[in-house]
Order: C-alpha cells, then sequence, then structure tokens
C-alpha cells in the first residue's frame, strides 16, 4: 500500500480487530501488528489542532492536522460531479472520514484498553504485551502518549 491514507486505514481496521480481544489476534500483537503500527506512525505524522472557532467539535477535520494529505480531495474523489447534489454528498462523505478526522494513537490507545479490560489487565500484560521487544513497546507508547 503506498497511499498513507490506506495504510492509516489498514492500521485503524486492525486496531479494531485488537479489541475483539481474540487470542488469535492478540498473539500477533507483540509483533506483526506493533511492528505495522510503528510503520504507519512514522509515515504519517498527525497533530490535534486547538481551533478557536464556534465549532470546537474534536471530529471537524480542520482539527486533525495531517502532514501527509491535502486539505481537498483529489479531482478524481468527485468524479466531474461539481454542480450537483451528488458533490455535496461526496464532499460530507469527505470531510467526515474516520480517516482524515480521527486521530491514530487516540483511535489505537482505546481499542488497546478496549482489549485489555476485555483480557483482564494481568493476562494481558503477561500473555501479549510482555512478549513485545521493549524497544518497539516503547515506541508504540511514546506514540500514544502524544495525544
Amino acid at each position: 500500500m503506498s497511499e498513507p491514507r490506506f495504510r492509516k486505514l489498514t492500521a485503524m481496521g486492525v486496531a479494531a480487530l485488537v479489541s475483539t480481544a481474540h487470542p488469535e489476534v492478540l498473539k500477533r500483537l507483540p509483533v506483526e501488528i506493533f511492528n505495522l503500527w510503528i510503520d504507519v506512525f512514522y509515515e504519517i505524522k498527525e497533530a490535534q489542532v486547538v481551533d478557536d472557532s464556534d465549532d470546537n467539535s474534536s471530529s471537524a477535520p480542520y482539527n486533525l492536522r495531517r502532514h501527509w494529505e491535502l486539505d481537498e480531495a483529489p479531482v478524481s474523489f468527485y468524479q466531474e460531479t461539481e454542480g450537483t447534489p451528488e458533490y455535496e454528498r461526496r464532499k460530507a462523505v469527505y470531510d467526515r472520514d474516520p480517516v482524515r478526522t480521527v486521530h491514530l494513537g487516540s483511535y489505537i490507545g482505546s481499542h488497546i484498553r478496549e482489549a485489555e479490560v476485555a483480557c483482564g489487565s494481568s493476562v494481558f500484560q503477561t500473555q501479549y504485551l510482555s512478549k513485545a521487544d521493549p524497544t518497539v513497546l516503547g515506541q508504540i507508547q511514546a506514540e500514544l502518549a502524544r495525544v
């Protein structure tokens, strides 16, 4: 996958799988999943931006600074629908896309916590987190702390 938005989407999908706390998924957490997330964290840089306007909704796309993407959708996304209701619908979908509006670190952090709650903290730590490379685990924790 060469597009950062698709890599982020994949990372978000994997985080959703992790939150299920299925052992088949969690056994891949210390190596494969952490490595995927580290790659995506380092490829895409995001930052929450404080907005002083009336709309301080955390889901507003302009509250997430994406250093990997332009603010406007590619022209091909609209498929020559300019000036039609379809154009407005597509623009609204693009503006509310979770890949564009949700901070990846926050998303992954909340899904890891869901898995931890489902497994139990001690089981999650001993069966899954303890098997991760300490350097990789430290990098993941640093990224999640940036939220």
